[in-house]
């Protein structure tokens, strides 16, 4: 019942927080797109998962699968912690054999409320991801691991004020729960490697010490097992063959299936050395990521549980498991992650989480090794502490509940919408990166948006997969061996469709000039003159997902396509188009709760309409523009805007207001 209990509390306030369709953050989109067609996501391609994901997508309305899939990730979440809690449960009673019942269900459930409020954890649990089912994989196959650790020892048994000796329970899996962690191991690497790895080496570990008793009929069970779970990624060729919609490496010949399951088609994971001191930084960058996910005091129980699994008489196996999860997790990370800046480490957060649950653990083991003792003087303390502890806890929730809420982030579609809205069909639309492709590849995939507008990733031309694929879907692009790139399909299209990219910045196409159309740039001869167009500004959701660094450079770049557009009309004699752009810049909605990267982008349109204002003669208006770009970045006040504005200011003869 407890365990009930804390699965559906958990499953409550993730479905309450969930989103209500495609976010920026993460693969969101991909994944929706790839379960509408049950193709193939980006390498290695999840197999496991996209069997799940596309049985849904076979009963799921499209309009609700993405909200399907969210509430998909919220059940594994949930999953996740009851097994951890029932985890914890079988190692409290191996390494606390005098503890009160109280005392052992009172650590379950703390480590399954300490990584239900995880900051990450919660995250990755409101969104279509393979994070939260990876994580319920990692979470099984330690339970069945030690799974026999309760033998003899029934919940109530013995009086809590008990004082006689007990028989000692080990923790000894029984052959059925080890075939179901070589299973869940092997569904693992379906999911993500960086949970197959640990538990396939948990599992071999453990087949290991136990071969004499199992034989070799048990070790070939073992085996069997775990590669029925690798036999997801039959999912990829056999799919790639029956050529679905989305097709990320077409896997359907041994060399480009193997292509697939090693990234080599991905940029990651290709730089393992580095200088140390970079290597020390981003260490510490680690750690302070680890520091986001809960409140201070929680890491002294995590001390305390290490030292419990120390000491004689522990679980000393089950403690090296744990062991073994967060090193392979951090030093693998670390070690293949291909970022020179420490602060690009926050994009690689959610590939913690089997960290964060081994502290988790660590937790609620932490408060059993005090409990157990403390009850020994005065049986009370322990019901009061977990009184105090989850007061202590219920701030913290209801915090995250509202610092994570992602059940009114329309945002990304809301920017699908507006970069469709401002091509004219029937188009080309060259996408450079996951931005701009994810929302346009759902909005025309999934809801059948926009067919009079051809989407091209302009950043897998460089693929020969690709080409084949876009030539078998869209013969009429004509996309040449010779000039395979997005240079060549312009020239082959023109006057047959207009031709956009949805990179904010300038590509320099030759033979091209870049004409911005609002958000996109639209792509004429050289030759050729054409006047600019501005589209309305689109109308973005307010409150913004605080954690997803997609969505802020998205809000950032929506406003400075618009001073690129004003620029542009400015430099070439539009001084009204010029002053529209502005206009329409200006006019998006200021997200909730304050965004400076937002800001500061608003503070360089408002330099910019001031200079404007400044070529019209329009002193009165510039000199206010200019004291609004330093207005506007008041928390940053020595940024280059408003430098910029103040500089405008002291030449036209006007005094600064401080910020």
């Amino acid at each position: 019942m407890v365990l009930a209990g804390l699965f559906l509390a958990a499953l409550f306030a993730y479905a309450l927080t969930a989103a209500p369709g495609i976010v920026a953050e993460g693969d969101c989109a991909e994944y929706v797109v790839a379960a509408r067609v049950a193709g193939i996501p980006h390498a290695p391609g999840y197999p496991t998962y996209m069997l799940l994901a596309s049985l849904v997508g076979l009963v799921a309305a499209p309009e609700h699968l993405a909200r399907a899939l969210n509430l998909m990730s919220a059940f594994f979440g949930a999953l996740t912690v009851a097994l951890v809690a029932l985890f914890v449960l079988r190692l409290a009673r191996v390494a606390f054999p005098r503890a009160s019942v109280t005392c052992r269900r009172g650590a379950a459930v703390l480590a399954g409320l300490l990584l239900a409020s995880a900051t990450e954890f919660w995250n990755q649990a409101l969104s279509a991801e393979v994070y939260t089912l990876s994580t319920a994989l990692l979470a099984l196959c330690l339970e069945r691991l030690f799974s026999t650790g309760s033998a003899g020892l029934q919940p109530g048994s013995a009086s809590s004020s008990s004082r006689t000796p007990r028989p000692r329970a080990r923790l000894e899996p029984g052959v059925p729960g080890m075939n179901v962690a070589a299973l869940a191991a092997g569904l693992a690497f379906g999911v993500h490697y960086n949970v197959g790895v640990p538990c396939a080496v948990l599992v071999a570990a453990w087949a290991w010490r136990a071969r004499s008793g199992l034989g070799t009929r048990g070790v070939l069970r073992l085996a069997a097992a775990f590669a029925l779970g690798l036999a997801t990624f039959l999912y990829l060729p056999l799919r790639s063959l029956a050529d679905p919609a989305l097709d990320f490496g077409d896997p359907q010949t041994p060399a480009r299936f193997g292509r697939m399951l090693t990234l080599a088609d991905m940029p990651t994971g290709k730089a393992i050395g580095r200088e140390l001191s970079v290597l020390l930084q981003q260490s510490a960058a680690v750690a302070g990521l680890a520091a986001d996910q809960w409140p201070a005091w929680v890491f002294m129980l995590f001390g305390l549980g290490a030292m419990s699994l120390a000491r004689r008489g522990a679980p000393r196996r089950a403690g090296l498991a744990l062991a073994v999860i967060v090193a392979l997790d951090y030093a693998g990370i670390l070690a293949n992650a291909n970022f020179a800046l420490v602060e690009e480490l926050y994009e690689l957060r959610f590939l913690f989480l089997p960290a964060y649950l081994v502290f988790a653990v660590l937790g609620g083991l932490g408060f059993a090794f005090v409990a157990s003792r403390a009850e020994r003087s005065v049986r009370v303390l322990v019901p009061l502490a977990l009184v105090l502890l989850g007061a202590a806890l219920a701030p913290w929730g209801i915090l995250q509940a509202r610092r994570l809420d992602k059940s009114a982030d329309h945002v990304l579609r809301e920017y699908g919408q507006a970069l469709l809205a401002a091509a004219e069909g029937p188009a080309v639309l060259f996408t450079y990166g996951d931005n701009a492709w994810m929302p346009l590849a759902y909005l025309q995939m999934v809801e059948g948006a926009r067919p009079d507008v051809t989407l091209v990733a302009a950043g897998l031309l460089r693929h020969p997969w690709y080409r084949a694929q876009l030539r078998m879907r869209f013969p009429e692009l004509e996309v040449s061996e010779e000039a395979p790139g997005v240079a060549g399909i312009a020239r082959a299209y023109l006057g047959r469709a207009k031709l956009y990219h949805a990179d904010p910045r300038i590509q320099e196409l030759r033979g091209f000039q870049e004409v911005p159309s609002g958000l996109l740039m639209r792509l004429v001869p050289e030759s050729e003159r054409v006047l600019p167009v501005v589209p309305p500004a689109p109308e973005l959701s307010p409150r913004y997902a605080v954690l997803d660094m997609r969505e802020r450079s998205l809000r950032a770049d929506m406003v400075q396509a618009y001073a690129r557009t004003s620029r542009w009309c400015r430099a070439r004699g539009f001084p009204a188009q010029a002053e529209e752009a502005c206009a329409q810049g200006l006019a998006l909605s200021v997200p909730v709760p304050r965004l400076d990267e937002f800001h500061l982008a608003r503070a360089d349109l408002l330099l910019e309409r001031g200079d404007l204002y400044a070529s019209l003669g329009r002193l009165a208006e510039a000199r206010s523009d200019w004291q609004g770009a330093i207005d506007e970045t008041a928390e940053a006040s020595d940024s280059p805007p408003a430098e910029l504005a103040r500089q405008r200011l002291a030449a036209f003869g006007s005094g600064v207001r401080k910020p």
